[in-house]
């Protein structure tokens, strides 16, 4: 990567970072920006504190346990939609997740669900996939 790209590259971060404010929702205040390699990342700035979020709108402060269940809920849902079997489509797969949830399809991305949900996520997948 070159000089100009990286300074260009971190321009942008910076502009993303101030026009995606993320809150603590522990502590209510406003989490810290703290860049990682190849990423944005969020941290709580409260001592002791485990909230942490990633840069875009794709995902919602979480604490370590949630981020874990998270990442476990995509590795069960995604081989659903990814392999074609049994949804077809990425939509399809989160069409029958929401309705599964209860929630809109809208609102129905991994990134957003809170530890309940997930472990809802992975029961679904589980009753869906044993014979």
């Amino acid at each position: 990567m070159t000089g100009k790209s990286a300074k260009r590259r971190h321009k942008l971060a910076r502009e993303r970072k101030n026009r995606t404010k993320k809150v603590c929702p522990i502590h209510a205040i406003e989490l810290k920006y703290a860049p990682r390699t190849n990423t944005d990342f969020w941290v709580c700035p409260e001592p002791g504190c485990e909230i942490g979020c990633g840069g875009g709108t794709t995902s919602t402060p979480c604490d370590a346990e949630t981020d874990r269940l998270r990442q476990r809920a995509h590795a069960a849902l995604d081989p659903l939609w990814k392999n074609k079997t049994p949804f077809h489509s990425r939509d399809a797969a989160y069409a029958w997740l929401a309705g599964v949830l209860g929630i809109a399809e809208r609102d129905c991305h991994v990134g957003y669900f809170t530890a309940d949900q997930c472990r809802a996520v992975l029961k679904a997948v589980r009753t869906l996939t044993t014979p």
